[in-house]
């Protein structure tokens, strides 16, 4: 902390899947206390488990549904739409999760694999790898990184044209195309108030209530039980010689 706090430019980094909600707050606050948030080379870094949560940030997706958990749990939700996530999966709860689903009338998941959100969906869409459709990522900066499709889609309707389909079908007026993606996006991030007063934040007990692991994206899961059982092969190989 001293050296922290007597270092000129210093910048926390941490890894957002390896702490609590409130820790982070903690580590905001310090940040502030030694003066060093919002400045030139110096500040906190808060590092997501997934490459475009920071979008789904920016979007204020959170804001569209109040107590979104409570109403889960209580079976107040009754039709679910998934996007290329896998709650059941990757649940560090599947109990839990489960019911969230024993209490639905219809789910639609659109993904990439067959996880185990999808087995248990009424209707699957067919997802496309952004490799092959391009696209953005927002990164922690809130820099909006744009990259090109590299591969031919295999399906015949990218995740775009799918999502615009069901809008037409149900009367609703909205994005058509990437480009109109990418400029609401803009629109987003510049309604940001960089001027609000910096203010701390009071937490008094830990909330390490993780819901999900693997950033409840099944491609994440995958990715990892391959690296991890690459390591084991190789260690037991080693142990042979």
């Amino acid at each position: 902390a001293d050296g922290y706090n007597m270092t000129a430019n210093a910048i926390l980094v941490f890894s957002e899947k390896e702490i609590s909600a409130n820790t982070s707050v903690e580590i905001r606050n310090f940040a502030m206390l030694t003066g060093k948030l919002g400045k030139t080379s110096m500040g906190v870094i808060s590092l997501k488990e997934k490459n475009n949560s920071e979008g789904i940030i920016n979007f204020k997706v959170d804001s569209l549904t109040n107590n979104l958990k409570e109403k889960l749990d209580s079976g107040k939700v009754k039709n679910l739409f998934i996007f290329g996530e896998d709650p059941i999966g990757c649940s560090t709860n599947n109990n839990n999760v489960n019911n969230w689903f024993k209490n639905t009338d219809f789910v639609v998941v659109q993904d990439y694999f067959m996880t185990e959100t999808a087995k248990l969906a009424s209707l699957i869409l067919p997802a496309s790898f952004p490799f092959e459709t391009g696209g953005s990522f927002t990164n922690t900066q809130k820099v909006i990184q744009q990259f090109d499709g590299t591969n031919s889609d295999i399906i015949s309707d990218c995740n775009l044209t799918q999502l615009v389909s069901l809008a037409k079908k149900l009367n609703i007026k909205g994005i058509q195309t990437g480009d109109e993606v990418n400029t609401e996006m803009l629109k987003e991030i510049t309604k940001t108030n960089n001027n609000e007063m910096l203010a701390f934040e009071n937490t008094t007990t830990d909330n390490n209530n993780k819901l999900f692991d693997f950033g409840c994206d099944n491609f994440v899961l995958r990715f990892e039980k391959y690296f991890e059982n690459s390591f084991t092969i190789k260690n037991k190989e080693y142990e042979r010689v």
